[in-house]
């Protein structure tokens, strides 16, 4: 569904055990798109309160191109019927940035999402306030939030264990 092909329930069955409403094979009880990955988006928001420092930070570009060309495409107009879920939450559905960075798998329980980023950005020591919308039930995890502000390079964040080890590893 997220490559923009039209599946039928039969054809869903990588999305079990949330393919529609109470596994009904009727189209219209379709979660468009369908399984646990996808069902759990994380679409809570985060705004710096000072607006000259909110102006540097972006939400375009967080995901990798090839993700954004390749991969994620709008749901198929061929589903005439089913519970297009993604679209009440944002008007882009399945080629929405940040849909496309919570699809990428985490490895380990505690992960961190990329939800905005800032070029060349210069952010003096001090203490700023940050809006949050929690638009996320805290019911559906038994987990906690956290806001990261950090650098990144072509290895990932300022730690480069994670990097250097992956590529050790690999070369071995």
């Amino acid at each position: 569904q997220i490559k923009g092909s039209y599946l039928t329930y039969k054809q869903l069955s990588s999305c079990a055990p949330k393919i529609s409403v109470n596994d009904s094979s009727s189209p219209s009880a379709l979660y468009l798109p369908c399984g646990l990955a996808p069902l759990s988006f994380f679409n809570d928001t985060y705004h710096f309160t000072d607006l000259e420092l909110s102006a540097k930070f972006t939400e375009e570009g967080i995901s990798l191109v090839q993700e954004r060309k390749k991969i994620y495409k709008p749901i198929s107009p061929q589903y005439k019927e089913g519970i297009r879920w993604l679209e009440d939450i944002t008007p882009k559905g399945t080629t929405d940035e940040h849909f496309i960075v919570w699809m990428r798998t985490a490895a380990m329980p505690n992960f961190i999402k990329v939800f905005s980023i800032c070029h060349d950005c210069v952010i003096n020591e001090g203490v700023y306030e940050v809006q949050v919308q929690l638009n996320y039930p805290q019911s559906m995890y038994d987990g906690g939030r956290s806001l990261i502000i950090t650098t990144t390079s072509a290895l990932g964040s300022r730690s480069y264990f994670i990097s250097v080890t992956y590529i050790s590893i690999g070369g071995l």
